[in-house]
């Protein structure tokens, strides 16, 4: 059985501001002039740190926080003061947040029973919400007889069968253990396609974000760093933030010595490369990013000279850390078919591979 969903609807926050009061007349800025917008069945990650506002935004969106400032909009139609039940919004919990005592069933007709819809309603929407999330034979369960992934299915049925208009997600994996947290968010996004529902999930957890995103919007402080598509976030970060928070990079000072035809002709540790970059950056002090897949490590004798500090086994690659002059420099390499074995003390020779790299302006982007 197909769940039938209403149309896509489009998401627009405008000048959202929202602080919280730590004093006699003092407020703390939480969220600070947020704006994102999402097509119709888009799904957006709201990525960063703990206590940088993304799960205020999710909770001010569901009408669960009041806010200062700002507008939002589904489909043009503002929401912003109405109340949550009137909102037509789906919000799936971090805790699950079920009922223990009530079956799986109960659990997700709870809500369609508030509103006093017909139970022979309530029967049809619980069974097409159960059968979306793979749960049809479940119903007469209690919580406690499923497993972590099985419950957080149910939350998703739960959240589905208001026939939401957008559905929020606020950190539904974060009590997973990993090898089900990566098939739960496979399942969670061919549910989600196949449904076409706009979405809006927030996670601090980099995987989740690049797996299961059309665009990822990269928070700090209160406001959005960079917003885009996962391969953009992470292969041409704006700042050295977004670098450094979405997944590993050496960050190496640099030098830019000439600019021909939108390219840059750049001295990284004493390498000379030709990366692709703007004007701006012509004869300027700049940030090297080199993520450690675009480091190649070759026999002594080619390359930088370079001397392993550290190996590390991680099972499918190995990491190494391997110091070039005053820098250290990270570099990865997979761990099955490599006859050259490279131990810590190695002397060895160090490459970057130039269509990799992304150069930042050095100024306002210092390494932490």
């Amino acid at each position: 059985m197909k769940m039938e969903t209403a149309r896509a609807k489009a998401l627009s926050i405008k000048g959202l501001n929202k602080s919280y009061r730590i004093g006699r007349g003092r407020r703390l800025p939480v969220v600070t002039d947020f704006n994102l917008s999402l097509a119709p069945g888009e799904f957006v990650t709201l990525l960063g740190p703990s206590g940088c506002g993304k799960t205020t935004v999710l909770r001010t969106l569901a009408g669960l926080e009041e806010f200062e400032e700002g507008e939002i909009l589904l489909d043009s139609r503002s929401i912003a003061r109405l109340p949550p039940h009137h909102r037509r919004i789906g919000l799936v919990f971090q805790n699950y947040a079920l009922f223990p005592h009530m079956s799986v069933f109960d659990n997700v007709a709870y809500s369609l029973r508030i509103r006093r819809v017909a139970e022979a309603q309530i029967g049809t929407e619980v069974k097409t919400a159960l059968t979306a999330v793979g749960l049809e034979d479940y119903g007469p369960r209690l919580p406690g007889q499923l497993s972590g992934g099985q419950q957080q299915r149910v939350a998703v049925a739960r959240a589905l069968v208001m026939n939401p208009d957008l559905l929020l997600f606020d950190e539904p994996l974060s009590n997973l253990d990993a090898k089900l947290r990566v098939q739960v968010r496979s399942e969670l996004r061919r549910l989600q396609q196949r449904l076409g529902t706009t979405a809006l999930f927030v996670t601090h957890d980099q995987d989740e974000a690049m797996s299961l995103s059309d665009r990822i919007a990269v928070m700090r402080a209160g406001r959005i760093e960079q917003i885009g598509p996962p391969e953009e976030i992470y292969a041409r970060p704006a700042t050295l933030f977004v670098a450094q928070f979405v997944g590993k990079v050496n960050a190496l000072p640099a030098q830019v010595t000439g600019y021909e035809g939108g390219a840059a002709s750049v001295d990284v540790l004493g390498q000379m490369l030709r990366v692709q970059a703007p004007a701006a950056l012509r004869d300027s002090d700049v940030l090297a990013l080199i993520r450690p897949e675009a480091v190649v490590l070759q026999q002594p004798g080619s390359g930088l000279a370079g001397r392993v500090e550290e190996v590390e086994y991680l099972g499918d690659q190995t990491e190494y850390r391997v110091r070039i002059g005053s820098a250290l420099v990270t570099a990865v390499r997979s761990t099955l078919g490599k006859s050259w074995r490279i131990k810590e003390g190695d002397h060895l020779g160090v490459a970057f591979d130039e269509d990799a790299v992304h150069l930042l302006p050095r100024e306002g982007n210092l390494p932490t």
